[in-house]
């Protein structure tokens, strides 16, 4: 049983009015930077212009942010949807990870850690099995009797 993966659209290619006007905001923006480094402010009149014009370099900046709002919001988007796959995708391998180590941890505690000589102390055949229906773990006691489920 084959199943195909259906990708969904995550990044919008830039139309070319799009590249135009963030050329044109780009050249604004140098603009006011080599106005700015070229300004004297030595009078009062001068710092009312200066002020002026950082009234200007602020609408800029809106500018700026607004141009590129849309395409961050959809980076956002894409980006989350991503996540949201992986996490799909990892969630059976955390989940086969938790019960591994459920299954490990009560095998060391039945059997007991081992001791220096590198024999487990009481340790009988054991067998651990995971209850599909309520993950409850049992513990199969296989001894000269048979074996014996307790759960």
């Amino acid at each position: 049983m084959s199943r195909e993966a259906t990708e969904a659209v995550v990044a919008k290619v830039e139309t070319p009015a799009e590249i135009v006007k963030e050329k044109a905001i780009q050249k604004e923006v140098s603009l006011v930077e080599l106005q700015t480094k070229e300004m004297v402010i030595s009078s009062e009149e001068e710092y009312e212009k200066a002020a002026e014009f950082g009234k200007q370099i602020k609408e800029k900046a809106k500018v700026v942010t607004d141009f590129f709002k849309p395409m961050k919001d959809s980076a956002y988007q894409a980006h989350k949807a991503v996540c949201d796959r992986e996490k799909t995708m990892l969630k059976p391998l955390q989940e086969a990870e938790r019960i591994l180590k459920i299954l490990s941890a009560i095998h060391l505690k039945i059997c007991g850690f081992f001791d220096g000589d590198g024999d487990a102390r009481g340790c009988v055949s054991q067998c651990f099995t995971l209850s599909a229906s309520n993950r409850s773990v049992a513990r199969s006691c296989h001894s000269s009797q048979g074996g014996v489920v307790h759960r």
